[in-house]
């Protein structure tokens, strides 16, 4: 059962690739449909599809010209919401259909570092295929950082065997992060 809602620009392709109903979104493509149709917040059938690790529909709608340029409103990519769920299949179909590896949200959150936050080591392996920055990123922070506040060890481990540097700082004030959004918020103080 698709729980999505109808409100904001949701076409019935959306939905489809949300639900992973296959067959009926080849028949609304084949029936002219707009694979690139995005809703007011910037979401596609694509990032749905991807989002709920819908693989036979992410390769349905790359053969039929979907595009992995388009973003939310607030930067998301969706190579960035099938890392943030964990779906390394996506994520190595859409690395290998061109999805910029090191597209960041506006908050400054890549898909390595929220894969890396969430201790999503298969997702991390895809990535780390195509090279990933490992270093600070543009919020101050990197996917070592993340696998280190999360405390998954076999991550930490993952990421400094491909050449995270150990002796990493971080640019960041004072401040709440926003990758610990699926843990309590921890404040961090940069020293």
């Amino acid at each position: 059962m698709c729980k999505m809602s109808f409100k904001h620009g949701t076409t019935l392709l959306m939905v489809a690739s949300y639900a992973g109903h296959i067959d009926c979104v080849k028949e609304l493509v084949l029936q002219g449909a707009d694979i690139n149709l995005q809703r007011e917040s910037g979401t596609t059938a694509l990032f749905f599809a991807a989002q709920q690790g819908h693989n036979d529909v992410v390769r349905f709608l790359f053969e039929f010209g979907a595009s992995t340029e388009f973003r939310t409103k607030d930067g998301t990519a969706p190579l960035w919401i099938a890392s943030q769920m964990g779906h390394s299949e996506v994520v190595r179909v859409m690395l290998l259909r061109g999805a910029e590896r090191d597209a960041a949200r506006h908050d400054g959150t890549t898909a390595l570092l929220k894969a890396a936050n969430k201790g999503y080591n298969d997702v991390i392996k895809e990535l780390l295929k195509f090279s990933p920055t490992l270093g600070i990123l543009k919020n101050g922070t990197s996917a070592l950082h993340a696998a280190v506040l999360s405390g998954n060890i076999k991550t930490v481990a993952l990421l400094l065997e491909a050449g995270a540097d150990p002796a990493l700082r971080n640019k960041l004030t004072p401040m709440y992060l926003p990758v610990l959004r699926n843990t309590e918020k921890t404040k961090i103080e940069a020293k």
